[in-house]
């Protein structure tokens, strides 16, 4: 039997709560561990996963915030940074487990919106606070984690362009509607304007006259209001609505209520016949907007059309007495109704396209038209043609199987429209001492790149702003370019480039950042490679010296789609260090610098020694009211090797932390994650952790009880600052309320934390976890549903009342795992909170764990001597390793050779496997057996009996991991089909 990889998955949380985290392993679940991306093997997209995997959920940012008009590669792109964006916090945790030793590497996975996660102690995640999933699965990540991330790349798209689109038409009602709703697509908005600002907008969606969804929000300054729906997992993978042609659209603001008819609409754009033309409901108006990039491949210019439509909704719209449009243009459209309120798409021009170093190319033909697709190689290659539909949209994608080449011909053909383009190559890299790109593609090619500063990176950040640039210019008839950008780049910062056929046809590069190596002092080094496509590079570290601490044992993996590399070396990083990163084709070094941080949670304060070049610091600061994190970033240019920055509006506390990158006389970067002075103590048991603000400082832990010391406990904190303390190492010990914990450092930092009034309990028929916690404060709740290797976790913050009661319901909530909804009476459940003073140091609770099942009815049935006969469904557990069940049922007469028996278990508890055994009537010889045959890790034998007589069933654990735990459950069901159905055979002359 082919046994589960353990994926570990986020369960959505409070709305601010943006850190999502992973919970409790049992050793178990710790089978050895597979290889990822720290150094040891690559572990990009599409490659084998490791041994955990951290899904994050999807949200956007503030839609004015989305670059407007990206193309469908560019929303791709932005998707992917978005994803870096919110792992930030859950990877500020495994940084923390990774220095614990207990983790051995992690990366993001943009392509599932995820982090994997190589562990490498049993209970590597047991100490993460927060909320968190893990479920197991086969080779492919879950579906939804996968779905998950082609939702974020939809929703960027979509918020794009309504962020392009030309200014609303004037207002025929008040408000006005228009409803996004591309073709095709499940993502769907509304949008609209009243005269009335500041105020609360209500939206209706009825479907056949029944209202599917309720939404309010509040216009803006500008008399705008926008309705977007938000993705789920559970009860259903999806968003939580869609609009589909035919629902009404009710929108009300101060007492006014405006409708609209979601339209249908389809359309495509010909830039041969200069036409764009589609169908829409009949009545409609069409308002056409085409949007052409003629010499100014940066910058489109906009034309509007207004078309009628016939009895059928068919319209055209003829752009040719305006301009003379190229593959490179796109339309939207609004269908509008007779009050001007609308249904709009956004739909382009017939196009090839096509990443560079890719088997596939994409582009655009009439919708849900049949084409196909041809790869030819002159002189060598031929294939045999791809076919394929167009999607509603028009919008078709073809796999060759082979490496597209320079000057491969590809043709595609579909409804009516012939196209053809020739590939070229591209040779590019950033040089950030002059300011451009330089490079060389086919002869005469137009070349466009997109300049970027590095403004939210993991790896490395450049600029607290950000900013993008867009150039163009024509190859020379050697193919060589030089484009130079108004940025002032540094290591690091990147650009994406696009090379035209005379068409506009075109392919695109993944991004090709300036050469960047960052070391972090004592631990890492990592980057972004000049060349993503160099595959693998070395690392070698030397000394002041000169002298070789370390190099690669093999190569580091360097991540196609932007370069990235990350090395953890089994050397101390130091000053002075020289760091070579090469891939025989080029190679850089630098000079580790002089660098610290010192973040001072009482001031606010950044401050240390560090080279006079530039210096960039992001801090997360933690907000308890919230239980999540605000970003703060702060940039200057060091002066006489010191620096005191501050972050204005952050209110730093024991749990922020940041990141320090400073710039050396090389040009690359000296690396320090930094946090504040924080005690974190669980009651109830006997550990303490936190972090000093200087790295390897002595750090003194006390327990007090009654005013005197109970139990004091010295350590030294480790390059990150992180210090962590089992107290009953010294003497047995468990932290209850009244006790203080008083943790002092050898920096200066001192502090004597309280342990509160702080309980946690499960009410079933609520679906609730309550209790008490300080009056009138904050505190997160949590409710974990155990199984087998680990726990899900939902968390939802709220506050105390003012005697110190509080309660949190978790009504409407899904487990990740297989979508049933969480019931915190559950026998599995386990309820915990956590509490954050004011200064943010954090002391939390965990309730009992649940129970391992007892032994069920029918028991002692552990041989088929003792079997228990079958006279219905029967609920059977595991209790103990060696438990198996026998199950005897007759055979009557009749049922030979002819009924089916349809013998299965079903309703297994989370991380249960059963084995099921079918033996003759002597209870010893075996007829049949099966292990996966039914749903999920269920068992099912499906068998007719060749003769009367009493038979046995017995049932056993795949293993010992499905024994003796909270959810060691199942049922046992036999069903007999004995009636047959034969349908009438009607046979016609003639």
């Amino acid at each position: 039997m082919y046994k589960k990889l353990l994926w570990i998955g986020i369960a959505v949380v409070s709305a601010m709560l943006s850190l999502a985290v992973v919970a409790f392993l049992s050793a178990t679940a710790s089978a050895a561990p597979s290889a990822i991306a720290t150094s040891a093997s690559p572990a990009g997209e599409g490659t084998p996963l490791p041994d955990y995997l951290i899904a994050l959920p999807v949200r956007l940012p503030e839609s004015a915030e989305i670059p407007a008009g990206l193309t469908p590669e560019q929303a791709a792109d932005y998707a992917r940074r978005l994803t870096y964006h919110q792992a930030r916090p859950a990877l500020a945790e495994l940084e923390r487990l990774r220095a614990e030793g207990k983790v051995a590497g992690f990366e993001v996975r943009p392509d599932l919106h995820s982090v994997a996660v190589e562990v490498t102690a049993p209970d590597a995640l047991s100490r993460v606070q927060g909320a968190g999933a893990m479920l197991a699965k086969g080779d492919e990540p879950p579906a939804c984690a996968a779905a998950a991330a082609d939702a974020l790349v939809e929703q960027v798209l979509g918020l794009s362009r309504a962020a392009a689109l030309a200014p609303l038409a004037p207002q025929a009602t008040d408000p006005s509607i228009d409803v996004y709703d591309p073709p095709g697509s499940t993502y769907t908005y509304v949008r609209g304007r009243t005269a009335f600002t500041a105020t609360t907008v209500t939206m209706r969606i009825l479907r056949r006259g029944q209202v599917i969804a309720t939404r309010s929000t509040a216009s803006n300054s500008g008399g705008y209001y926008y309705f977007y729906p938000s993705w789920q997992s559970c009860p259903t993978s999806g968003y939580n609505w869609t609009l589909q042609p035919g629902d009404v659209v009710e929108v009300t603001v101060g007492g006014n209520t405006v409708s609209t008819v979601v339209a249908s609409l389809s359309a495509w754009v010909d830039p041969v016949a200069n036409v764009v033309a589609g169908q829409t409901d009949a009545g409609r108006s069409a308002e056409v907007h085409l949007y052409h990039y003629g010499d100014n491949f940066c910058s489109s210019t906009h034309f509007s059309h207004i078309a009628s439509t016939d009895g059928s909704g068919n319209f055209s719209a003829d752009f040719t007495d305006q301009v003379d449009f190229n593959r490179m243009a796109y339309s939207t459209i609004y269908a509008r109704d007779a009050n001007g309120n609308s249904t709009y798409a956004s739909f382009y021009a017939y196009r090839i396209y096509s990443r560079f170093g890719s088997s596939s190319i994409y582009g655009y033909l009439k919708p849900k038209v049949s084409f196909t697709a041809t790869l030819s190689r002159p002189g060598s290659l031929h294939l045999v043609p791809y076919t394929g539909q167009s999607d509603a949209d028009g919008y078709y994608n073809a796999w060759f199987g082979v490496e597209i080449q320079p000057g491969d011909i590809i043709h595609v053909s579909g409804g009516g429209v012939s196209m053809q383009y020739t590939a070229t190559s591209l040779d590019v890299a950033l040089d950030h001492t002059t300011d451009q790109a330089a490079g060389a593609t086919g002869a005469n090619r137009q070349v466009k790149a997109w300049f970027y500063k590095r403004d939210d990176g993991y790896y490395l950040q450049t600029s607290c702003t950000g900013g993008s640039h867009c150039a163009s210019t024509i190859a020379q008839s050697s193919g060589s370019f030089t484009l130079p950008t108004t940025l002032d780049l540094a290591r690091g910062d990147y650009a994406s480039f696009y090379v035209y056929d005379a068409e506009r046809h075109y392919q695109y590069s993944s991004e090709r950042p300036v050469p960047a190596i960052v070391a972090e002092v004592g631990s890492r080094v990592m980057g972004y490679w000049g060349d993503p496509t160099a595959g693998y590079v070395t690392i070698t570290i030397k000394s002041a010296g000169g002298v070789v601490k370390y190099t690669t044992p093999w190569g580091v993996w360097v991540d196609s789609w932007d370069g990235e590399f990350s090395d953890w070396p089994w050397v101390t990083i130091v000053p002075s260090d020289t760091i070579e990163v090469t891939d025989s084709a080029m190679t850089e070094t630098m000079t580790v610098q002089n660098f610290s941080a010192r973040l001072d949670g009482g001031t606010g304060h950044l401050a240390g020694a560090a080279y006079d070049d530039h210096l960039l610091a992001t801090l997360w600061d933690f907000r308890r009211e919230s239980g999540g994190w605000w970003t703060y970033c702060t940039e200057t240019d060091v002066v006489s090797e010191a620096y005191d920055l501050t972050f204005s509006g952050a209110q730093v506390g024991g749990q922020d932390d940041g990141a320090a990158w400073n710039t050396g006389p090389d040009g690359h970067y000296t690396y320090r994650y930094f946090h504040a002075f924080a005690v974190n103590a669980e009651k109830g048991d006997d550990y303490v952790n936190g972090y000093s603000e200087t790295p390897n400082t002595a750090v003194t832990i006390t327990l007090g009880r009654g005013g005197n010391p109970l139990v004091v406990y010295t350590t030294t904190s480790q390059s990150s600052g992180y210090y962590y303390a089992y107290l009953s190492d010294v003497t047995p010990v468990t932290i209850t309320q009244s006790d203080t914990v008083t943790v002092q450092t050898g920096d200066g930092d001192a502090v004597s934390v309280p342990i509160p009034e702080l309980t946690a309990n499960t009410d079933g028929a609520d679906n609730r976890v309550y209790g008490r916690s300080p009056a009138s404060e904050p505190v997160n709740a949590q409710v974990r549903r155990h199984y087998r290797y680990g726990w899900y976790g939902y968390s939802r913050n709220t506050a105390a009342d003012a005697s110190g009661d509080y309660s949190v319901n978790f009504d409407g909530l899904y487990w990740w795992r297989d979508c049933s909804a969480v019931d915190a009476g559950h026998a599995c459940s386990q309820p915990s909170v956590d509490y954050y003073n004011a200064a943010g140091h954090h002391i939390w609770l965990e309730g009992p764990l649940p129970q391992p099942v007892g032994p069920d009815g029918y028991e002692d049935d552990d041989v088929y001597t003792s079997a228990s006969a079958y006279v219905g469904l029967q609920s059977h557990t595991f209790h103990v390793v060696t438990d198996t069940d026998w199950v005897s049922f007759t055979v009557p007469a009749g049922d030979a050779g002819s009924a089916v028996y349809r013998i299965e278990t079903l309703n297994l508890g989370w991380g249960m496997d059963t084995v099921l055994y079918l033996y003759a009537l002597d209870g010893t010889t075996l007829i049949d057996s099966d292990d996966d045959g039914g749903e999920g890790s269920a068992s099912l034998i499906v068998w007719t009996p060749v003769a009367t007589g009493t038979y046995y069933v017995m049932v056993e654990p795949y293993s010992s991991g499905s024994t003796a735990y909270c959810d060691a459950v199942y049922d046992l069901e036999i069903f007999i089909v004995r009636a047959h159905i034969y349908l009438p055979l009607v046979i016609r002359n003639g």
